[in-house]
């Protein structure tokens, strides 16, 4: 007679069955598939309900059929178009017939390995029409890597060559920049104008914005010499303190229109680059 019970003991795959006060011998246990097709292991746990199918009427020399629900392990999802599996760390395997939709739900880690032994690892294919990666870090290692498509990166890319050298990025094709550039090397084109042009007048807006601070001083010190001076002398010549002011008034500003038509200069080639 086919008898319910309790596994209470493990060794080598095969359990011991608790059947109310008498516990068998080790007997062995069914597992999903053992053929040439196919062999699976699903391990063993103390506690777990078992039916013990008796062989030639000995419970001794029977064998265990396991898979009956029990109060504390119960499928948490019944519906009748889903396959599930829930494992003992929490994770959760799923695949509904109905919308062929699997999910899987790992609480760690996950390694697909596809290698085909006879063919020294031909190429593989994923096709999916949106495929969503969240990971901390992501490593390819190839020594190729194509991306076919438009790629839009939303971070920092860096490069380096083997061993830490100097890496490089190629562009073919046009590249539209919205934002600054900073270059800690030379710029250069095929026309070769880029170099001379561009630092040139960057160099010289920089020397621009210099020279319209230090001229600002130096007009306030002229200004002001030439304005006592001309107190002085104006009881003798008038003219002179009139002249005095326009011509420190005429140096000043022409220094100053100056520095701004570089800086002018430099934003217009800024502008058609």
């Amino acid at each position: 007679m086919n008898e319910l019970g309790i596994i209470c003991d493990i060794k080598d795959n095969k359990a011991k069955v608790a059947i109310g006060d008498m516990v068998t011998d080790f007997l062995s246990v069914f597992q999903s598939l053992a053929n040439s097709y196919a062999v699976s292991f699903s391990p063993l746990r103390i506690g777990e309900q078992v039916l013990v199918i008796p062989v030639r009427g000995d419970l001794n020399s029977g064998v265990i059929l396991r898979g009956l629900y029990q109060e504390k392990h119960r499928a948490k999802n019944t519906d009748e178009n889903t396959f599930n599996i829930d494992f003992e760390d929490g994770t959760h395997l799923e695949y509904n017939s109905k919308s062929s939709t699997l999910k899987l739900d790992v609480v760690k880690d996950i390694n697909i390995t596809c290698v085909d032994k006879t063919t020294h690892n031909q190429n593989n294919t994923l096709n999916t029409k949106n495929h969503t990666t969240n990971a901390n870090t992501i490593t390819l290692n190839a020594p190729s890597i194509n991306l076919n498509g438009n790629t839009q990166i939303a971070g920092a890319i860096s490069t380096s060559g083997e061993g830490g050298a100097s890496g490089t990025f190629s562009i073919k094709g046009n590249l539209n920049l919205i934002g600054n550039l900073q270059v800690s090397g030379n710029i250069s084109d095929s026309k070769g104008d880029l170099p001379f042009l561009y630092l040139w007048c960057h160099s010289f807006a920089k020397i621009g914005k210099t020279m319209k601070e230090l001229f600002l001083l130096l007009f306030s010190l002229v200004f002001f010499m030439l304005f006592c001076m001309g107190a002085f002398y104006a009881f003798l010549n008038l003219n002179f303190f009139i002249k005095s002011i326009f011509i420190g008034f005429f140096i000043a500003f022409m220094f100053l229109g100056f520095s701004q038509i570089l800086e002018n200069i430099f934003e217009f080639y800024k502008g058609l680059k």
